[in-house]
């Protein structure tokens, strides 16, 4: 066997092929790139990365973290910039960014400061929490104003953003949107194995180079675009034949301002999970060709680590 696979691989064809395949997950990996690099999430990817180390290993000195985080669904936001302005010339002098659990931390001499908070998709200051001090649990909540150090000191304050307005997003956009991830994802595997099989065909510094370029983009690309995985589903199936149905959207309200917070769509099993922080909600389905269905309230004000919504849902053919 082992004599018969070296006489494939060593035919004519099969090298050029190789040579093809090498050059067509190559422009995969610099497409791929160039998506990235123009991703303002890739900078502040780099940014953590950096600072990370430090943050660390000042771990110890440290009784809290400052803390980012939806003011509408209450969970963190990770890969936020932190930047803290130094008053009155209004000067930068440090830039964090937010982890996974949106934590940041600011290490202060004697001074006068505010913070600005950026992330795409959401606003600061927080319109729905204006005014608030708290938030639950989160205490000394900040929403712009003038902070005054008076000797060398840490700045943690936890900062709510609120999500941009979304309500304008219809149904057939939000599932063309959930189409076009499965296809690039599905792109980049094949490029992954394609890359794979250029370098086992012909092993060489180029093709070698083209599949470990490969796998790390695929895998950065996971880190900055996927959401945490969910340990519950909840399922969107059809009132009368009982089958799952692909590409229902699911919406989370918050309902004393009637604010859209965050959107889902099902996968090809009907499949969703959202995961929000301890407060009150309502929840909206939709698919076209059936009638929309509305779950109300959604309780979880006392699960103080916030919950999944995952309810299972029939809907009804118009």
């Amino acid at each position: 066997v082992q004599e018969r696979v070296e006489e494939i691989v060593e035919l004519p064809e099969v090298q050029t092929s190789a040579d093809v395949a090498t050059v067509a997950s190559g422009v995969i990996v610099v497409s791929s790139a160039a998506t990235l690099a123009s991703s303002f999430n890739l900078l502040n990817f780099l940014r953590l990365f950096a600072t990370s180390p430090i943050l660390f290993f000042n771990r110890r000195k440290r009784k809290a973290w400052g803390i980012v985080y939806n003011a509408g669904t209450k969970q963190p936001v990770d890969l936020a910039t932190v930047r803290l302005y130094q008053l009155p010339e209004n000067r930068l002098v440090q830039t964090r960014v937010t982890d996974s659990q949106g934590r940041y931390v600011f290490l202060a001499s004697a001074g006068q400061y505010r913070i600005v908070v950026q992330k795409p998709g959401f606003t600061f200051p927080s319109n729905l929490l204006a005014k608030k001090r708290e938030d639950g649990e989160r205490l000394d909540l900040y929403h712009g104003e003038e902070i005054l150090v008076s000797e060398n000191a840490s700045i943690a304050a936890n900062i709510p953003i609120d999500p941009a307005d979304v309500s304008s997003v219809t149904t057939k956009r939000l599932t063309r949107k959930a189409r076009l991830r499965r296809f690039q994802n599905i792109i980049a595997l094949i490029g992954i194995l394609l890359a794979i099989a250029a370098f086992i065909v012909s092993p060489n510094i180029v093709s070698g180079t083209v599949a470990l370029a490969q796998i790390l983009v695929y895998l950065l690309v996971r880190r900055l675009a996927k959401s945490k995985k969910a340990k519950n589903w909840g399922i969107v199936y059809d009132k009368g034949s009982r089958k799952p149905l692909a590409n229902a959207v699911i919406r989370i309200f918050e309902p004393t301002y009637n604010k859209l917070l965050d959107t889902a769509v099902t996968d090809s099993k009907g499949r969703y999970s959202i995961l929000v922080g301890p407060n009150t909600y309502y929840a909206t389905y939709e698919k076209k060709g059936y009638k929309g269905e509305e779950v109300n309230p959604i309780d979880v004000a006392k699960e103080s680590e916030g919950a999944e919504i995952s309810y299972d849902v029939s809907l009804e053919r118009e």
